[in-house]
């Protein structure tokens, strides 16, 4: 269910296309706060965050479900900030940041106090979206350059308008948004995953719980993960896959998918990808991770 983050107001979003990484993100957070090594259930490890999707969420909360429109959503996290006093939420979302200019944002703004974006190189998303939703590459290539792309309602789950990847992107990274985003990269969290959880700690405020770290990336190692999904199961496992834990690498796009979808990939994406520091030639295919600025702070 959603929780109590300690300083934090309001709510705080950590916002992803599907499958690049918000699960490990908040699995890491989740043993941060809490100090727990956990050796059970991955659902249980990540019961410091809930989903703006989730009707468990709201059912527990006593919060009616509604429909599956935009206006019942608004009114469903409106009613979930109130119930929870007022007080401090952390929501995965992977609902792009639409419609500041109508009545029911899909994000509203008047009760967000920050959100952590959580990107991954789209071509290994579109292999590791291949493994979760049952698709071939061009039926995953086709949702992550496609506008109108959504995850559908379902038993546990209301829908979401995920869009293309670099408008879901686009929309978070604008800059007339009114509260602060720390972007953090699957591939930074491969390459540097303790650098990026004290980086997390600070732009949440629980610089105290940075202690907390090493034992949460130990507890958090993908291995370990996979064999506790094995063990225990995870409710986010979809029914067209083994497991929700595929492979979890960097690159894997190389070798799997099909040239032609590469090129088609970037040449579509390739402008937000720049801006996420994925610089990909496609005279060459040579690929390079640039750095970027990780911690973005809304205008004055």
């Amino acid at each position: 269910m959603g929780a109590i983050c300690f300083c934090i107001k309001m709510i705080t979003w950590i916002a992803s296309y599907p499958k690049s990484g918000n699960t490990w993100v908040r699995m890491l957070l989740s043993s941060i706060l809490t100090g727990n090594d956990y050796d059970d259930s991955i659902d249980a490890n990540l019961a410091v965050t809930g989903s703006d999707t989730s009707k468990e969420l709201y059912q527990t909360l006593g919060i009616p479900l509604g429909s599956d429109s935009v206006k019942d959503r608004h009114g469903r996290l409106n009613s979930l900030y109130r119930a929870n006093n007022k007080n401090k939420y952390i929501l995965k979302t992977h609902s792009a940041n639409l419609g500041q200019n109508t009545e029911v944002p899909l994000i509203p703004y008047d009760i967000t106090e920050r959100a952590v974006i959580v990107v991954r190189n789209p071509l290994d998303t579109i292999c590791s979206v291949m493994n979760h939703f049952g698709l071939n590459e061009e039926q995953a290539g086709a949702l992550l350059t496609s506008p109108k792309s959504n995850l559908k309602e379902s038993a546990r789950q209301f829908s979401s308008l995920i869009s293309s990847w670099d408008i879901f992107y686009d929309s978070w990274l604008d800059q007339s948004r009114p509260f602060p985003i720390l972007v953090i990269r699957y591939e930074d969290l491969h390459t540097d995953t303790v650098g990026c959880c004290e980086r997390l700690c600070e732009f949440l405020c629980v610089e105290a719980y940075k202690k907390n770290i090493s034992n949460a990336v130990k507890a958090n190692n993908f291995h370990l993960v996979k064999r506790s999904e094995t063990n225990f199961g995870f409710k986010e496992q979809s029914e067209h896959s083994s497991s929700f834990f595929n492979k979890g690498e960097v690159g894997q796009f190389r070798g799997f998918l099909s040239d032609d979808l590469i090129d088609e990939v970037v040449q579509k994406l390739g402008k937000s990808m720049k801006k996420l520091g994925y610089d990909f030639n496609l005279d060459d295919r040579s690929f390079k991770l640039r750095n970027i600025q990780k911690s973005i702070l809304p205008p004055v």
